[in-house]
């Protein structure tokens, strides 16, 4: 009966659907006897360990353009709530310039404006070529033209949306400085490249470094005031020691303070202090956090060292060592910080009685107390792979989360190269909560045309499309131009591109706007990348192949063999019903479409929505239905009702759309 009924023109089948729901509820409460969870074709079905949130392909957001243009160290940031272009998303890197005449690295820079949540990119197309920030010693006006190479790019952005970077220049004369440019219009000038030039934080006096490297950048809320931590080796001297220097800008990085060795001073020769990093926290970002590594006198190992002021960097306290001191020979490397509220993260690379691993220490009252002093926490799963250069980002609020990225082997890369891995967590406090303990979370794709290792990664999260989300950038060779004479160093970037569709208790019209990595509806429609509180128990498709039209279904309490819906795609339009609403959204995980073909059959078609714009029915669909397409709504008798052409359609809703013959519906995103 319901497959006549459903097959006669303008009768729509969802009527049925209500009867159906009914019936299936009774047989439930009547006939289950066995745990559905027994049944070993459910066994089959679970979804991945940790469900994938990343597209499959990365992003390239450099210009790829011929020529030994090796891009390198890149940094990324996201503009904060409330500060113009918040969601904006901005990369920095280290590349050879464009100029034939004179060829020096200068820093290089791409954006993603809010609206196109990092799938499109100023910079990364031959039309647009490339982005110079720092000043070129081919730039046309400046009175002085600057011969030198820079490297290690930080950038950071204000809460009034003004974009800063750092970076160290190194001089002909091999000297180091490090230099300064900034944007006040979401980066189309720069006060480096378009403005007066470079600004010199470090000044020149005649007792220049020998060494600088790898300067980190962050800003205090109110007053404004621009960080910047490094560490330095005296060119002078021989033999001395390598400390962590500190300077500040309280005027929008026009004047620098004076530099400040901020960890203690050592005997000439001693343990050298490296590769530091800094973050701010406090109601207006008056605390001031810096990590680093060096070598402990009490047990003769690199361990990771911590210092903090708390009046935005005019007066510092007293160093001390957070990591657990074991006289074990197995050194700490690479300390990075982030700091929200309260809650200062930090993570370190460290080797522990083999490769090393990545491992966590965390305060919880403002860097007075550390977790790792009794004991590290290891975050990265320990295969006999050495995870190295990690680093991390945090959000705070009442729904905390600390991301951590590093470069690792991959046991599953074709050609055996090291890939981006993963770890994250919403309670830090708690040890065994990290994600990437049990297994390896290989994020970045490994390349099967070339050998191609990632490098350098870095991390930033933000809100980016109404959601928290991590942004990931690092370099990689590109085995993608296998036309060129050569292949390029570039920078790669992976969206997280989870996708929060609002539900409400009861039954849902829904689709899944992403291409699903796993069809399985138990992957799919795994909440655990959200809240992991928002749970269905039933899901309905309907299925038009031309020549019969029929229900299917999935039960959560029903025995396996009585369930015929185990796969769903992004194609779909399904009825599911929402038993517990956790924060209100089902969230989705799967890669973007720029395009997706449907195929619509005679009669009415139960489809999806597979874009992540709206658009108009009228606009959508084209005019290829011959009666008014149907969405959902609470308040009608069957749950559905009437789209006029001018409604926009969402991602994330289903609908039923009526064809008089059979077409491929387009979708372009």
């Amino acid at each position: 009966m319901e497959r006549t009924l459903s097959s006669e023109v303008g009768v729509n089948p969802v009527k049925l659907t209500i009867i159906f729901v009914i019936i299936s509820f009774t047989f439930a409460s009547v006939t289950i006897t066995t745990p559905y969870s027994d049944s070993p074709a459910f066994a089959s079905q679970l979804p991945d360990p940790e469900t994938r949130a990343w597209v499959d392909d990365e992003f390239i957001i450099s210009y790829d353009e011929p020529g030994l243009y090796d891009a390198h160290s890149p940094d990324i940031a996201v503009a904060p709530p409330g500060s113009p272009n918040e969601g904006s998303i901005h990369a920095v890197w280290a590349e050879v310039n464009n100029s034939i005449d004179a060829r020096y690295v200068e820093i290089h820079y791409s954006m993603s404006k809010a609206n196109n949540r990092g799938l499109e990119w100023s910079n990364d197309e031959v039309s647009e070529g490339d982005k110079l920030i720092s000043q070129d010693f081919t730039n046309a006006g400046k009175e002085i033209a600057n011969p030198g190479n820079a490297s290690d790019p930080s950038i950071a952005i204000d809460p009034h949306g003004r974009i800063h970077v750092v970076w160290v220049e190194q001089y002909p004369d091999w000297t180091y400085e490090i230099h300064y440019s900034s944007s006040e219009d979401n980066g189309i000038t720069w006060s480096g490249y378009d403005g007066t030039g470079d600004t010199v934080v470090t000044p020149r006096t005649g007792e220049d470094s020998g060494r600088i490297h790898q300067p980190r950048i962050a800003v205090t809320n109110q007053p404004l005031v621009i960080h910047i931590v490094w560490d330095e080796l005296p060119f002078d001297v021989i033999n001395d020691t390598q400390e962590i220097w500190y300077a500040r800008s309280v005027n929008q990085g026009d004047v620098w303070s004076q530099p400040v060795q901020i960890s203690a001073p050592a005997a000439s020769g001693g343990p050298s202090a490296s590769e530091p990093d800094i973050s701010t926290s406090g109601p207006n970002g008056e605390f001031v956090h810096v990590v680093w590594t060096q070598e402990s006198l009490n047990s003769s190992t690199s361990e990771v060292f911590y210092q903090t002021s708390s009046n935005a960097g005019l007066d510092w306290g007293q160093e001390k060592i957070i990591s657990s001191e074991r006289q074990d020979g197995n050194n700490s490397r690479r300390a990075r910080v982030a700091a929200i509220d309260n809650d200062v993260h930090v993570i370190w690379n460290q080797s522990d009685s083999g490769p090393s691993e990545i491992f966590y220490s965390g305060s919880f009252d403002g860097g007075d107390t550390w977790t790792g002093i009794a004991s590290d926490a290891r975050i990265s799963f320990a295969d006999g792979n050495a995870a190295m250069r990690p680093t991390l980002a945090a959000w705070g609020g009442p729904n905390p989360e600390v991301h951590v990225v590093w470069v690792e082997y991959d046991d599953d890369s074709p050609l055996g190269t090291e890939e981006i891995h993963y770890s994250m967590t919403r309670t830090p406090n708690e040890t065994f909560s990290w994600t990437g303990l049990e297994a390896d979370n290989v994020l970045s794709r490994p390349d099967d045309g070339g050998f191609a290792e990632v490098l350098d990664p870095a991390i930033a999260v933000g809100i980016v499309g109404g959601k928290v989300r991590p942004q990931i950038v690092w370099d990689e060779l590109n085995v993608a131009s296998a036309g060129k004479a050569e292949h390029n160093n570039e920078i790669h970037y992976l969206p997280d591109t989870s996708f929060d569709i609002p539900v409400h208790l009861g039954w849902n019209l829904f689709s899944c706007p992403l291409i699903p990595d796993n069809t399985s509806i138990l992957s799919v429609l795994d909440d655990s990348t959200g809240d992991g509180l928002t749970t269905w128990d039933m899901v309905r498709g309907y299925t038009n192949d031309g020549a019969v039209t029929f229900w299917t279904s999935y039960f959560t309490a029903k025995p396996a063999s009585l369930n015929d819906l185990w796969n769903i795609d992004h194609k779909m339009g399904l009825w599911i019903n929402i038993t517990s609403l956790g924060d209100g959204n089902l969230t989705v995980n799967g890669d973007y479409g720029t395009s997706t073909s449907i195929q619509l059959k005679t009669g009415w078609n139960l489809v999806g929505y597979p874009a992540q714009t709206s658009k108009s029915v009228t606009d959508a669909l084209g005019g290829i239905n011959d009666l008014p397409v149907e969405g959902y709504s609470a308040s009608a008798s069957y749950l559905v009702a009437v789209r006029p052409g001018s409604y926009m359609m969402q991602p994330g809703e289903g609908y039923w759309v009526h064809v008089a013959s059979d077409t491929v519906w387009v979708i372009d995103w």
